[in-house]
């Protein structure tokens, strides 16, 4: 029987494969990517819609693989096969709805940032979330362990608890805004004293393909994706993880090797992003386990309110909760610096600078020269708005393997004045004169250009855009800042000023390329 099943093995990997043989491994395979189950209490409200023949929301947030990137003409991405597959095994009256947020070259800071302020708006009335960050992740649990970080894995593992936690719980912004969700805050403290609710999505990692800068032939964590690393979160919060890697390898023999640079590949040069299989499988993957999900739930002994309304959120593990509320309940002032119409009324004195696409899709304010500086101003009524709580600025910005250069990030508030003589404060003043720096202490908290009498440098930082990783992608890096002094120099009526500037380097190449930065 054992020699049966491993000649079956070899012919399916060989792509010679008898249909029942292949149907047979391929549940198999779907079974073992299933690395962990999660909290079925998570699914419950979403299988009760599916069980009903109700139709549910669901939203795929991920980089180049959720794009789709790679695959040939007429070939279509996993989330639309998915929404294929999802009407066959769970037909409802109408159409599922899938809507797709994914962009190449992005790991999980880039989509705290995309979320922060807002998730309640952009996940609202969702039943299910699917993320897949661990491909892209990876780099940075590299690059750190280039730094000579104590422990590598935990930047990983406390940005995906952050992520994790704006999806599941609820911020304090819509207390009394929307209606109680399913979770009970009495009977989840009734086992805990953690005091979030649940925002009534369901979530799922989704690890979709590994990096093939080295072979894995069985150790883990694995070297070419976070998929192990972000594992130990998800089983603290209860959310599924599904990879198909994990189902498929390892990949110890050459057979198999052959058969991932040949059959999973869609580049071979570049092994990373996954082919039309792949996709088909991924999709597979994720109906696969609804569908088991489902059929756990029928089975259960009980037959009566199988589906469980209530999903308790867990209190965070790998990050400081002080952190994930920031996160969850501020309401930060988010720039983005990729669409020039909105972001040109805001700069000043930006002399060898540009708003474009260098990548056909990928827009954000460049600069290739050293010495060129750019302001960008957050307005008085933006100011009042938005204030600055955490003492953080997170500038969004591309770190690449070449071409790259050093950028310096100056923060300052700077007095305001009337542009048309009322008493509308809306004209921010960048002139000449003294300046007070109370970020005192900080190494490279030097102001650059020209600052306004009574301005205050609040925070500064210089960032290094280059990296050894063979990859370009979106960074997110923290400039620490002062909150803006409330005195009778400045009062309210002030602005914050974001100076950013292309140091001089030996580089042969200085590019700076900015997408965009937020003020907690």
């Amino acid at each position: 029987m054992k020699y049966v099943s491993f000649v079956c093995l070899f012919i399916y990997l060989s792509s010679f494969v008898p249909s029942k043989c292949a149907e047979e491994l391929n549940r198999q395979t779907l079974t073992r990517s299933i690395i962990h189950y999660g909290d079925t209490a998570m699914f419950g409200r979403l299988h009760e819609k599916l069980n009903g023949r109700q139709c549910i929301r669901v939203m795929f947030i991920g980089g180049s693989v959720t794009h789709g990137h790679g695959l040939p003409n007429g070939s279509m991405p996993y989330p639309m096969l998915f929404k294929r597959a999802l009407r066959s095994a769970f037909p409802c009256k109408g159409y599922h709805n899938i809507t797709v947020a994914s962009k190449g070259a992005t790991a999980t800071d880039f989509w705290i940032d995309y979320l922060v302020g807002r998730q309640e708006v952009l996940l609202a009335d969702l039943d299910l979330v699917v993320v897949d960050t661990a491909m892209n992740d990876i780099h940075e649990l590299v690059m750190r362990a280039g730094r000579g970080a104590a422990d590598p894995n935990a930047f990983i593992r406390s940005h995906t608890e952050i992520l994790m936690s704006m999806i599941l719980q609820e911020s304090d912004r819509v207390k009394g805004v929307h209606a109680a969700t399913p979770s009970s805050a009495a009977d989840c403290t009734n086992e805990s004293n953690y005091t979030r609710k649940w925002t009534g999505a369901a979530a799922i990692w989704l690890g979709t393909s590994t990096r093939r800068t080295s072979v894995w032939r069985g150790p883990l964590p694995r070297s070419t994706d976070a998929v192990h690393v972000q594992l130990p979160v998800a089983m603290t919060h209860g959310v599924p993880y599904i990879s198909i890697i994990d189902g498929l390898g390892p990949f110890s023999s050459t057979s198999s090797q052959q058969w991932m640079k040949n059959k999973w590949y869609s580049e071979p040069v570049k092994d990373m992003h996954p082919g039309p299989w792949g996709h088909k499988a991924l999709a597979k993957a994720l109906v696969h386990f609804l569908d088991e999900q489902a059929r756990y739930l029928r089975q259960l002994p009980w037959q009566q309110d199988i589906y469980s309304p209530v999903y308790c959120p867990r209190a965070p593990a790998f990050v400081a909760q002080n952190t994930i509320d920031m996160y969850l309940d501020m309401t930060p002032l988010h720039i983005p610096t990729v669409y020039l119409q909105e972001t040109k009324p805001r700069m000043s004195r930006c002399r060898d600078w540009t708003i474009k696409s260098d990548v056909l899709g990928k827009p954000g304010l460049i600069s290739w020269k050293a010495g060129a500086q750019c302001t960008i101003f957050a307005l008085p009524a933006e100011v009042v708005r938005h204030p600055v709580e955490a003492g953080e600025v997170h500038v969004l910005v591309l770190k690449s393997y070449e071409h790259m250069g050093w950028l310096r990030v100056t923060v300052a508030a700077v007095p305001a004045a009337s542009a048309d003589g009322s008493d509308k404060k809306t004209k921010c003043i960048l002139n000449s004169g003294n300046v007070n720096d109370s970020s005192a202490g900080n190494a490279s908290s030097s102001a650059t250009g020209s600052w306004s009498s009574g301005s205050t440098i609040l925070g500064s930082r210089d960032i290094d855009c280059l990296w050894e990783e063979q990859v370009s992608e979106a960074r997110m890096e923290v400039v620490q800042i002062t909150k803006p002094p409330h005195n009778a120099t400045l009062g309210e009526d002030f602005c914050l000023a974001f100076s950013f500037e292309v140091l001089g380097s030996d580089r042969a190449e200085n590019k700076v390329k900015i997408i965009g930065f937020t003020v907690f």
